[in-house]
């Protein structure tokens, strides 16, 4: 006598449905997967571009309090020039420092305490601005040229100074006409390569100021 077992076989339905399930929890574990790739990537870009602006803005931090005190100004500078129309976040800084790190690294290249340092943006051959810091270990009528020049940063949105005479901030300022300030404010942007995630760092360094002698003394 033979016994005859039922087909264990899955039916269509049964099939369907698993294809169904799959297909969903491949699609949800795709846009988790996409997601974190995308979050991961913003994250790296914003992080690069961070640290291109607190690079940029920390360097002339650390050069702005090494700026020469003189009593008689003859001996000393600062300027900050605004971008102008059309430009006004790519403005110019110039002063006079004393530092006793070595410009040049030959030991038979004479150099003195005193340096003319500058900051700018300058496009490169993609169009992209670059911050560089321009140090001139030679004091010389001409002040605008001259020295050892290096990039600070790249891909800066805009690079914006600010001078205060202790009341209100200005976007131009010479010592030659209007003495030292009591501060300057630095306030660089800068992006990502993609260009799209930008951040701002901000500085206020303090300056210095020699006081003026007592009216009346050394008559």
């Amino acid at each position: 006598m033979s016994s005859s077992r039922a087909n264990p076989g899955f039916s269509l339905v049964e099939v369907i449905v698993s294809v169904v399930i799959a297909a969903l929890i491949a699609g949800a574990t795709t846009t988790i997967v996409s997601n974190v790739i995308r979050s991961r990537d913003a994250s790296r870009s914003l992080e690069l571009a961070m640290r291109r602006a607190q690079s940029a803005a920390d360097a002339i931090a650390a050069d702005l309090p090494t700026i020469v005190r003189e009593s008689d100004l003859f001996h000393a500078r600062l300027r900050i020039v605004s971008g102008g129309v059309g430009a006004a976040d790519r403005d110019e800084l110039l002063f006079v420092a004393r530092q006793l790190r070595r410009v040049r690294n030959l030991v038979d290249s004479p150099e003195g305490g005193d340096f003319e340092i500058a900051f700018k943006l300058i496009e490169n051959q993609e169009g992209a601005a670059e911050l560089w810091r321009r140090i001139d270990p030679a004091l010389d009528p001409s002040q605008d040229g001259g020295g050892v020049a290096s990039r600070i940063a790249s891909r800066v949105r805009f690079f914006r100074l600010e001078a205060s005479d202790g009341e209100s901030w200005y976007d131009t300022w010479d010592s030659d006409y209007d003495g030292y300030p009591y501060a300057v404010r630095i306030t660089v942007g800068a992006a990502d390569d993609e260009g799209r995630r930008l951040t701002v760092a901000r500085r206020v360094v303090a300056i210095d100021r020699v006081p003026l002698p007592p009216a009346g003394e050394g008559a």
